[in-house]
């Protein structure tokens, strides 16, 4: 059996990496929209939303399948802000955590031994395998832009110039915020000055420490002065409950 996978078919120059160097820089990358890709043919109604995470991956055949798709919405850490992002992450957690007790390996037949409950006439399971690596894996360096794909509005986190904040502590600390995200049907991230040229009206910059204010409001002037985009300034204590 053929341990390499070949990828960027779509250059002159095929190359091939080894499964784990695949799996590790490429395939956990994708996951959102490769699921995606898989289950869209089993949605009710082509016209149906879809909601996936935030994503970062180079161009796949399964991503020109399905960008062409209507109402994909892509949020910025969807785990948090919406509720079917989240219910299907605690979902994998749990199928992991049992598989794990279990000492078993995520097939589709163990699926159904791990969940007794739901019986195997109401367990559905889509497999994806070795056949579907034309669609799966990347085919060129370039990456795939999601820009317009975002769920709006987009609520930008300004840390201020420190580059050492624990991120993760600020999100635990701030639960009121993300709930404010959710009732918005929006979605947040930290930000960063590349996100100058993805800021579209009626997003937010929002303060996390009231000292930012001032660097916050600069940075809004500067984005309607030269981009002719409004947007939202306050600190994170001016937003509603």
């Amino acid at each position: 059996m053929d341990s390499r996978i070949k990828i960027h078919g779509k250059r002159k120059l095929v190359q091939s990496v080894s499964v784990i160097d695949f799996y590790n820089q490429h395939l956990v990358n994708s996951f959102p929209h490769i699921c995606l890709w898989k289950l869209y043919p089993f949605i009710h109604g082509t016209k149906a939303n879809v909601y996936i995470d935030h994503f970062q991956s180079e161009l796949t055949n399964a991503w020109e399948e399905v960008s062409v798709y209507p109402n994909i919405f892509c949020y910025y850490n969807g785990d948090m802000t919406n509720v079917l992002i989240s219910l299907a992450d605690m979902v994998c957690k749990i199928v992991n955590q049992r598989l794990y007790e279990k000492n078993l390996f995520l097939r589709s037949d163990n699926l159904v031994k791990i969940f007794p409950e739901l019986g195997e006439q109401k367990l559905f399971t889509h497999h994806i395998g070795n056949k579907d690596l034309p669609k799966i894996t990347n085919i060129h360096e370039k990456k795939i832009q999601l820009h317009k794909f975002i769920k709006r509005p987009v609520f930008y986190l300004y840390p201020g110039r420190d580059n050492k904040i624990d991120k993760k502590s600020i999100l635990n600390s701030i639960p009121k915020f993300i709930n404010y995200v959710h009732k918005k049907d929006g979605c947040f991230k930290f930000y960063t000055p590349q996100d100058l040229q993805l800021i579209k009206d009626n997003d937010y910059l929002i303060s996390i420490d009231s000292k930012n204010k001032e660097e916050i409001k600069t940075i809004q002037n500067l984005i309607y002065d030269q981009m002719n985009k409004k947007i939202h300034s306050c600190g994170i204590e001016d937003l509603g409950p």
